[in-house]
């Protein structure tokens, strides 16, 4: 059964919040900013027990979080200082504390430090380092970690051949033989890797999967990306969108349902401001 749970950076801006419900940790008592609650119809709640709760929880020992992601019974926050907290399921090692155990409880990934952005599928994690690098840490059937090779791991791993990447963006991964990375640089190209069932690296190549990061073709100042798994999107600096991947239903926005594409393809209409 998939297993979920929702998770919510709280950002009180001042606003004078109400006081929270009782969420099984403090009643009647507003969490401070950057407190991460967890709801769901499972137990990933970080909070050191393993039932279910149909209450929103208060995740312990984070303390403030920037912001959080994850999926598949694996949650992750990226905390102020730089580094990237994980609890949950870790059969993958996508926890990246150097074991496979599960964990109730938040534990840190091993080695990453001045991370300013995260993303996850709650099966691996890839982490985006303020002087531009990437790492990545879990399921890596697919080629998704990008560091050359198809083995999982527990401990993060620099994604091989990027520098300067200013964004980067994973999927929702159904299960561990999906997973696909993108990452934008500063120069504004797109480079991607991981599974490319659907065409959905846009590279052109007929690789089922890429286990290193290749450049997606035909596109350039791109300032925004984002990748479902199936599809990729980049928007670039003079408003246009550019899609690429499966089609079958019309999801990429090119008037031509029923295609999909192997490189990116602009959208019809689409500008955005």
């Amino acid at each position: 059964m998939r297993r979920i749970v929702w998770l919510a950076v709280i950002s009180l801006l001042g606003l004078g919040v109400a006081p929270v419900a009782h969420t099984g940790v403090a009643a009647a008592a507003a969490p401070p900013a950057g407190s991460v609650i967890a709801l769901g119809a499972t137990a990933d709640f970080g909070n050191g027990t393993a039932f279910p709760d149909p209450n929103p929880e208060l995740v312990p020992n984070i303390g403030q979080a920037v912001s959080v992601d994850g999926g598949a019974g694996t949650s992750a926050a990226l905390l102020p200082d730089g580094t990237v907290w994980s609890w949950g399921s870790n059969h993958n090692g996508q926890l990246g504390d150097g074991t496979t155990t599960d964990s109730t409880t938040p534990v840190e990934a091993i080695g990453v430090s001045n991370a300013v952005a995260i993303a996850s599928d709650g099966l691996h994690t890839l982490a985006l380092t303020s002087g531009g690098a990437v790492w990545a840490w879990g399921a890596n059937t697919v080629g998704q970690l990008g560091d050359g090779t198809t083995a999982n791991q527990s401990t993060p791993e620099l994604v091989s051949g990027l520098s300067d990447v200013v964004a980067i963006s994973t999927d929702n991964s159904p299960d561990d033989t999906h997973g696909v990375g993108l990452a934008l640089l500063a120069d504004g190209t797109v480079w991607s890797w991981g599974s490319n069932q659907f065409e959905a690296l846009g590279t052109g190549s007929p690789a089922d999967h890429s286990a290193v990061p290749a450049r997606v073709p035909g596109l350039s100042n791109v300032v925004s990306v984002s990748t479902s798994g199936f599809q990729g999107l980049a928007a670039t600096s003079d408003g246009s969108v550019w899609a690429w991947g499966a089609g079958q239903f019309g999801e990429l926005g090119d008037g031509q349902g029923g295609l999909d594409h192997i490189v990116p393809t602009p959208m019809q209409g689409g500008r955005y401001t």
